[in-house]
């Protein structure tokens, strides 16, 4: 069984838009990443191969946390802390 992608919310947010524009047809984005340059508003997933979005889109993905310099996170342990670097 395939891993699902991991992938940035940026990334996730287009392929959201492009599942909703084009329903029922999600080689759609696979064609245009393969063939053409994407828009500007999708240039997020061109750090993308063709496969890691192929999985993105048939298979599943999971979004990375991203955490910041200064943000404050709460573990399932109860830590509390700043991220530092």
């Amino acid at each position: 069984m395939m891993k699902k992608q991991i992938i940035t919310r940026d990334q996730e947010e287009r392929i959201r838009v492009w599942e909703y524009y084009h329903t029922g047809y999600p080689g759609k984005l696979l064609e245009l990443h393969a063939k053409y340059s994407l828009s500007s508003k999708s240039k997020c997933l061109r750090s993308l191969t063709l496969d890691e979005l192929a999985r993105a889109i048939y298979v599943g993905y999971e979004v990375e946390e991203e955490f910041k310099v200064g943000n404050w996170i709460v573990t399932k342990t109860g830590y509390i802390g700043e991220i530092e670097y």
